[in-house]
């Protein structure tokens, strides 16, 4: 019965595997990432910010994404905070913790094409009426800009009177990428975001420009600001296909544990075969061999026991003479003694010696015999009592 059980459980759970790598095969693709215009490090179409996060791992730094409020953030560490299209641009408050956690020595990456309450609390503002694609180099050496050689940005500008700027990459137009301190920290202005973008990154020499922005601090991608507001559990960061798998592996495994502990089809009753005075004498019979009895032990037990019962209903001892035995008995059932005195020689002979009863059917012949006087003399029921 459980090996069964344990066969039709490995049949569901192979089968179940089955379906399973069927689905992942014929499942569906995702919504495309290449519409979300999220720049964020976890997005892989163009507006993302993912092959930025990939190079600086391949470069060898030790790269975080941050999804916790700003103040919670070590100020030895430099976050990137993409606002603008696509993202969730703090408000007021927001924006004025995250300016209090860059006065208190953060390092402000500000990628930000439009007015939001951060450039307006920094007293920046921003046009968009630039010119676009014009190639801009950077108008004196600086560490930022060190092996940029030109930078071709879209229409946004920034201008701003704030005082110790310095201006990396600017024309006519106004700031397209300056650094300013802002009490013990700093703030790296980049009025284009899509610079460091996946279909931009590539281009001229921005990825070269995109690796110095954190000024030699670790970089830490603020997902905070693309809808990312809570820190990011293991279950989180898995791909959707690997969510998919997990979840779709959760149903085999119930099945099997449900196949196992439920029984498939109706209960069969456990129905015993009658059994014989025959099987009882030989199972008998070989367990008193196996102890060196033999059958003529298994002969003495039935006739000690037939003897007291048959002297007992016909009010003899136990030691009477055998012929006395029997012709007590044979007037009560109205038949020849002769047989019944055979019978008890018979067994005594086997109590005496035990080789005297040799085969099988010898014992079921004598244990049959007893049996037709017990019925007659009504010894069964006498010996219940």
């Amino acid at each position: 019965m459980n090996r069964g059980r344990q066969l039709r459980g490995v049949v569901v759970l192979t089968l179940a595997l089955a379906l399973l790598w069927v689905a992942l095969i014929l499942q569906p693709e995702g919504p495309s990432q290449s519409a979300d215009p999220r720049p964020s490090s976890y997005n892989n179409g163009p507006e993302g910010l993912k092959a930025w996060y990939l190079l600086e791992q391949r470069a060898g730094r030790r790269v975080l994404r941050w999804s916790l409020p700003p103040e919670e953030l070590p100020e030895d560490r430099a976050l990137v905070a993409a606002i603008g299209a696509g993202s969730s641009a703090p408000d007021k408050a927001e924006s004025q913790a995250l300016l209090d956690w860059v006065e208190g020595g953060g390092r402000l990456i500000l990628l930000c094409g439009e007015d939001t309450e951060v450039t307006l609390a920094l007293d920046l503002k921003l046009k968009t009426d630039g010119t676009v694609g014009r190639a801009l180099h950077p108008p004196f050496p600086t560490r930022l800009s060190e092996g940029v050689l030109e930078i071709r940005p879209s229409a946004a500008r920034a201008t701003t009177e704030r005082p110790a700027l310095v201006p990396h990459f600017a024309d006519a137009d106004g700031l397209v990428v300056a650094e300013f301190p802002l009490g013990r920290g700093k703030v790296v202005l980049v009025t284009d975001p899509g610079l460091f973008s996946n279909r931009r990154l590539g281009e001229s020499t921005n990825a070269t420009l995109a690796l110095s922005l954190a000024g030699g601090r670790q970089l830490c991608f603020g997902e905070l600001y693309q809808g990312y507001r809570s820190r990011a559990s293991l279950w989180a960061q898995l791909p959707a296909p690997g969510r998919w798998a997990i979840l779709q592996l959760l149903v085999p495994v119930a099945l099997a544990a449900w196949t196992v502990s439920r029984r498939f089809g109706t209960p069969l009753d456990l129905r015993e075969e009658p059994r014989g005075a025959g099987h009882f004498l030989r199972s008998m019979a070989d367990l008193l061999q196996r102890a060196k009895g033999g059958r003529g032990v298994a002969a003495e037990i039935l006739g000690a026991r037939f003897r007291e019962d048959l002297a007992a209903s016909v009010g003899l001892p136990v030691d009477a003479w055998d012929a006395e035995l029997a012709e007590a008995a044979s007037r009560r059932i109205q038949r020849p003694a002769e047989p019944l005195i055979h019978l008890l020689g018979r067994l005594r002979r086997a109590a005496a010696d035990p080789m005297a009863i040799r085969e099988d059917r010898d014992l079921v012949s004598v244990a049959r015999t007893i049996h037709e006087y017990r019925e007659e003399l009504n010894l069964n029921v006498r010996s219940k009592h």
